[in-house]
């Protein structure tokens, strides 16, 4: 409620540093902040957020900031009857924003009855920096972040360090952003997870209570170093110190699905989706498990939320794809590359679904696309190959892989090993080269 709009940064960071804090209490189960920030701006009845989030209280309130001074009020309102559990106002001092959100925190926890235990509380009133320039840059970088700009979150958090270098969630920042950016730039992807899994080992070297370095750093363990022993153990740990961490239980999933451990994985995405019900792919899971019609039916729900979500319209391409329904898969992928005309997923989907269906030449078009998107950085080998076994060019298929598995394309990782999953693709797994790339990921 600011008069400037550049402070957006601030108060969006506020709310969801009070997320952070309440999802490190056990007694408590918290929308993460994707779901929660959907209805934001927005004038919707407490109810039906309620309804949408599955939650029975609601936290809202307003921030106001005029140079030093904030102007914060807060309301827990109980969802059933739309009463307020508790509210309150705050004339502070900008220099008190660490001790409002602790007050905020403890508030909650006294209203809602939760029995905080001893270490939970030290998570809660946990501050990582009293530097206010170091925290302001940091959410920022939070907001490049959750924009999906993450070079710009990188220069943010490299600079929230200058002004205090032992700030861990910094380093955890640009390890996040870092592995995000790996499809997409010049740099080798080798060298990218590597700077990424020094900033996660630094945050660690810091504070080693931090669940959030390492689901970091379980991500960089399956994605680079294919050390699955490794990454399990990162992913628990994480899971452990932070629950209401959905970017941990994802990755986990993941995990158990490279390993075969099919309904552990679902099971995982089900929890995530728990605290993050608006925005957990969860129809991803499905696809990968060779569910289709379970995926189609959350691609469904989830479009009827949000019509122009790429991942869930190329999920349904995916699974239309795989049940030979090629008419509706290209349909699929048409209408997400009309969303994002260099969406490297869809475009590769799109190719091997073409070629799978008999259309040859239109199939070689996407592979062109993708050799032109190359030329600014991203190899793409992954989505050659995929469209040349639709081609039937297994050589070839083999000659881009080899590539991928070289270069550690972070998609490969993802791919890769759920295609024998996929009837369609049997042609292709059943060659022993497949087997030998696996063999060279550790699965």
């Amino acid at each position: 409620m600011s008069s400037d709009a550049n402070q957006e940064y601030f108060c969006d960071g506020m709310a969801e540093e009070l997320i952070d804090a309440l999802s490190k209490i056990s007694g408590l189960l918290v929308v993460a902040r994707t779901s929660a920030f959907a209805f934001k701006g927005q004038n919707i009845d407490v109810r039906e957020i309620g309804k949408k989030l599955n939650v029975n209280t609601v936290l809202e309130g307003s921030v106001r900031k005029a140079g030093n001074r904030l102007r914060i009020t807060a309301q827990l309102i109980n969802v059933a009857d739309g009463y307020h559990l508790w509210s309150e106002r705050y004339d502070r001092e900008l220099e008190d924003v660490f001790a409002i959100q602790e007050e905020i925190s403890l508030a909650i926890v006294e209203s809602l009855k939760v029995k905080l235990l001893d270490d939970e509380k030290s998570r809660v009133l946990k501050r990582h920096t009293e530097n206010l320039e170091a925290h302001s840059l940091y959410l920022k970088g939070r907001q490049a972040w959750n924009m999906l700009r993450n070079a710009k979150a990188i220069e943010y958090y490299k600079q929230a360090i200058e002004q205090d270098p032992l700030y861990a969630l910094a380093y955890v920042g640009i390890a996040d952003s870092l592995h995000l950016e790996a499809g997409h730039t010049v740099s080798p992807p080798t060298e990218i997870f590597a700077e990424a899994k020094e900033a996660a080992t630094k945050a660690l070297a810091i504070d080693d209570t931090l669940g959030e370095a390492y689901a970091a750093l379980g991500f960089i363990s399956m994605l680079l170093g294919w050390d699955w022993v490794t990454a399990e153990n990162q992913f628990t740990r994480a899971k452990e110190l932070a629950p209401g961490n959905g970017w941990a239980l994802e990755g986990y999933a993941h995990y158990l699905l490279n390993m075969g451990r099919t309904y552990e994985a679902i099971a995982e995405y089900h929890k995530a989706q728990t605290i993050d019900p608006l925005f957990t792919d969860i129809e991803v899971i499905y696809w990968s498990a060779g569910r289709y019609d379970e995926a189609i039916e959350y691609c469904g729900k989830m479009l009827e939320m949000f019509p122009n979500r790429i991942v869930a319209i190329r999920v349904l391409g995916q699974s239309y794809t795989c049940k030979k329904m090629f008419e509706q898969a290209i349909a699929a992928f048409q209408k997400a590359l009309s969303i994002d005309s260099e969406d490297l997923d869809s475009l590769s989907w799109l190719g091997c679904t073409l070629a799978l269906s008999g259309k040859s030449e239109e199939a070689l078009r996407m592979l062109d696309r993708i050799k032109k998107l190359s030329v600014r950085g991203y190899s793409g080998r992954f989505s050659r190959a995929l469209i040349n076994i639709g081609l039937n060019k297994i050589d070839k298929a083999f000659k881009h892989l080899e590539r991928a598995i070289s270069d550690k394309e972070w998609n490969f990782t993802y791919y890769l090993p759920k295609l024998t999953n996929h009837q369609i693709f049997d042609s292709f797994t059943s060659d022993s080269r497949y087997q030998e790339l696996l063999r060279r990921m550790n699965l």
